[in-house]
């Protein structure tokens, strides 16, 4: 999570790519060793933003969340404000046990649906209530911590509202069970499902770094709840890599966890020590 007020202003792909430029570049170079080319491992640059809308949807009394799952309705947007796709509905389990995760059935629905399995790491921190603010409490040194999670994307159906809970349990089917184990008392079909704020959200994908055997490609995410002429709501900087059948080669996990703790170390004043999650922020208000 970065501070919002770092991208205020238009955003465009020249002010992307200088954050990249100078901030990650010195990153790369300060924390990672050279290529056999003696080149530096700090790569292309972002593309063109992709412009989403996005809603997250949960009961008033937060069932999915308290259960670990995360409800997101997403939509591409072309240049001119106007939908460039149908609906996709995700539906994510995220848990810090591993076995949980790997265990959980969640196949959907509909044609093309696509389950994903990951591993995601974040910095080690928590949250500590101070009266009348808010503050995050970071390790000293800095570390990591894992969650892992199933996830499945599928395209809404046509003249489905997705306004009720019942309408979830038939596009993910063990949806129902998966829940049952956990410590919910009573759960109803008919339960309304609300809606968090819709968010405007710009993504600059597919920044480059080499970790050796596989790259590593950067996304910063950008969410409005206002004009996208003012400052963001939320900015975070974020990179991903895939293992090869399940194996992430000890010179590439080495590179990554390096880099990782290295960007929590030296992006100093744009990282943001007030909220943890960006999720938090857009999920509907409870009660």
């Amino acid at each position: 999570m970065l501070k919002p007020d770092c991208f205020a202003g238009e955003m465009s792909l020249e002010k992307a790519n200088q954050f990249w430029n100078v901030q990650i570049e010195s990153i790369v170079r300060g924390h990672l060793d050279k290529k056999d080319d003696k080149k530096s491992r700090h790569g292309r640059g972002f593309d063109p933003a992709v412009r989403r809308t996005i809603k997250f949807r949960d009961t008033g009394d937060h069932l999915l969340n308290d259960a670990d799952y995360i409800l997101r309705e997403r939509t591409d947007i072309d240049a001119d404000g106007n939908d460039a796709s149908k609906p996709e509905l995700t539906l994510k389990l995220r848990t810090t046990d591993l076995f949980v995760a790997a265990d959980t059935p969640l196949p959907g629905t509909q044609k093309g649906a696509d389950t994903e399995f990951e591993e995601d790491i974040a910095p080690l921190q928590v949250s500590v209530a101070r009266p009348g603010s808010r503050c995050v409490s970071v390790a000293e040194p800095r570390s990591i911590r894992s969650r892992f999670s199933v996830s499945t994307t599928q395209s809404v159906p046509d003249g489905l509202a997705i306004d009720r809970l019942g309408d979830v349990l038939e596009l993910y089917p063990t949806l129902l069970n998966n829940l049952m184990p956990t410590t919910i008392d009573e759960i109803r079909s008919d339960a309304a499902l609300r809606s968090g704020p819709t968010i405007s959200e710009l993504v600059f994908k597919d920044a480059e770094v080499d970790l050796g055997e596989v790259d590593a490609r950067f996304a910063l995410t950008l969410w409005y709840f206002d004009a996208e002429t003012a400052a963001p709501r939320v900015a975070e900087i974020s990179f991903k890599c895939k293992v090869k059948d399940g194996y992430l080669p000890r010179g590439a996990a080495a590179r990554a966890l390096k880099l990782f703790i290295g960007m929590q170390d030296d992006l100093g004043d744009w990282v943001n020590f007030e909220e943890q999650s960006k999720t938090a922020l857009a999920l509907p208000q409870r009660g």
